[in-house]
């Protein structure tokens, strides 16, 4: 069906173009054209279309943003979520304190010792463990010891850190002999180097496994733990 372009006239009636001289060939033809109507309904349409491309893909792109603002809050949830019940218990940070245990080995006097621990977290980094070891005799030697370390905690990966240790002990060493002739008590002072291991298998348990340089006259040794805890 043709298109009716009589709207148009009446248009150009209504604004009186139709009341203008024209005496330029070009300007009537641009009023009188049938041609120049569908070129302006073509124009019409184009801006129409574009209106509306131009809402739609707005919308889009809106639609897109609240996507990705809804997955970044709830990855944040998520990963609040997994520090609050793993690695990060607050008692491992400032105040946090522990209980644990463990079994060692010296090189001096060759044998087994048990020991127990407390720690408590100077800072987020530092940490203070006094601890006592009990060795057991071998070859008519025993021993136990008091130290007090001081630790710095570098966390690794989100459960597993590292921690250089410096501190000192008092050591008190004990010789039985049958015959008597052999026997003595000796206490002495000393030094502790050395650098361990742990990782959070809980939100309040950990492993740990240290070496430790211990410096006394006499009887420097090496001393090898395996141990655990328990935050509170």
């Amino acid at each position: 069906m043709p298109a009716d372009f009589n709207f148009l006239d009446r248009l150009f009636e209504r604004n009186g173009f139709c009341n203008l001289p024209l005496n330029n060939g070009f300007a009537q033809t641009f009023l009188t054209d049938k041609n120049m109507k569908k070129l302006i309904l073509t124009i019409l349409a184009l801006g129409l279309a574009a209106g509306a491309f131009a809402q739609n893909t707005v919308d889009r792109i809106q639609d897109g943003t609240n996507k990705t603002v809804d997955k970044m809050q709830a990855g944040v949830q998520r990963n609040d979520k997994k520090l609050a019940t793993t690695a990060y218990s607050p008692n491992s940070l400032k105040g946090g304190m522990a209980l644990g245990a463990s079994i060692n080995y010296g090189t001096e006097i060759e044998s087994v010792g048990i020991g127990i621990r407390y720690d408590y977290m100077l800072s987020n980094s530092f940490r203070l463990t006094p601890n006592a070891t009990f060795w057991f005799k071998n070859d008519h030697l025993s021993s136990w010891d008091i130290n007090v370390d001081v630790q710095y905690l570098i966390r690794l990966i989100e459960r597993l850190k590292v921690y250089p240790l410096a501190g000192f002990t008092v050591s008190h060493w004990k010789r039985d002999s049958h015959d008597n002739i052999d026997k003595w008590n000796k206490t002495y002072f000393g030094a502790n180097l050395g650098a361990g291991i742990e990782y959070d298998i809980a939100p309040n348990w950990l492993i740990n496994f240290d070496l430790k340089y211990r410096i006394i006259k006499d009887y420097d040794q090496l001393v090898l733990g395996l141990g655990f805890a328990y935050r509170f």
